[in-house]
């Protein structure tokens, strides 16, 4: 049986006494409650864990709190990220007092693709609706 990593380890530990900043969070992101996401939480990519990660968009948020501000702490981040973005990761971040629906979407929403033109936009009562340019 295959032994866990020692950065799994920490991973679940760290999922298990979430700051209150990343638990809000959490609250927020599972069951895709933001624009239809799926996020794991405390999820380990290269080497680094990751507060909240997105596969469908290769997207790390990172939740930053005031320890963030120090150079060394910064500077390390900024490594981080770059590393992860070599493998093909974006790292967002969001400051602690940012945590709310309205800030998750606002940071995620560039991140999402916009639906293909062709489909339809439906009205409220399920009907389609024309747009500019529509035939018919």
């Amino acid at each position: 049986m295959r032994r866990p990593s020692l950065k799994v380890a920490l991973a679940k530990g760290n999922r298990h006494d979430p700051t209150a900043a990343e638990a809000a969070a959490w609250v927020l992101l599972r069951d895709r409650r933001c624009l239809g996401l799926k996020f794991r939480r405390q999820h380990v990519i290269r080497g680094f864990i990751v507060d909240f990660y997105c596969a469908e968009l290769r997207l790390a948020v990172e939740v930053d709190g005031a320890v963030h501000v120090d150079r060394t702490q910064a500077e390390y981040d900024e490594a981080r990220s770059r590393a992860l973005a070599h493998a093909g990761i974006n790292v967002v971040r969001i400051r602690n007092d940012q945590v709310s629906e309205a800030g998750l979407v606002a940071l995620l929403e560039p991140y999402v693709a916009a639906p293909p033109l062709h489909e339809v936009e439906r009205g409220p009562g399920g009907e389609a609706e024309r747009g500019e340019g529509a035939g018919g």
